[in-house]
């Protein structure tokens, strides 16, 4: 029952971190941020630009200049990673809940498929040398 109680206690414990962190890195204010952040990044990155449908400034393809990387601030750069999916523990938690929610799936599709491969045959299925007739 211990073991029990402590697979509730990370399960909640889990779901929390999750809804939390969803909630900081996914909705609609952190969105609108990391576009002008992006925006920002895009800007020294490329040498040309256009305007997106957001009014965020987006390079035109063949204008990157890969050096101007190196001229990014320490500043800068810590913060062009604060992208969700930059972020190594929500995504591997992320990860684990749904690794978890397909191993259950393959669980669900083994015990059925085991189910129908043990099914006893039945009328004309049995055999004579058993000693029954259909």
């Amino acid at each position: 029952t211990l073991l029990v109680l402590l697979q509730l206690v990370l399960n909640i414990t889990l779901q929390c971190y999750i809804i939390f962190n969803v909630r900081r890195f996914v909705t609609s204010w952190a969105v609108g941020a990391i576009r002008r952040v992006y925006s920002e990044y895009e800007q020294h990155m490329y040498t040309q630009h256009v305007l997106n449908k957001h009014g965020m400034t987006r390079g035109v393809p063949g204008s990157f200049v890969p050096e101007n990387f190196q001229t990014l601030t320490k500043d800068e750069l810590v913060v062009i990673c604060q992208v969700p999916f930059s972020q190594p523990i929500f995504l591997m938690c992320m990860l684990c809940v749904w690794t978890l929610a397909n191993f259950g799936e393959m669980k669900a599709t083994l015990t059925q498929a085991r189910r129908v491969w043990y099914l006893e045959t039945t009328g004309r299925g049995l055999s004579v040398e058993a000693g029954v007739t259909p």
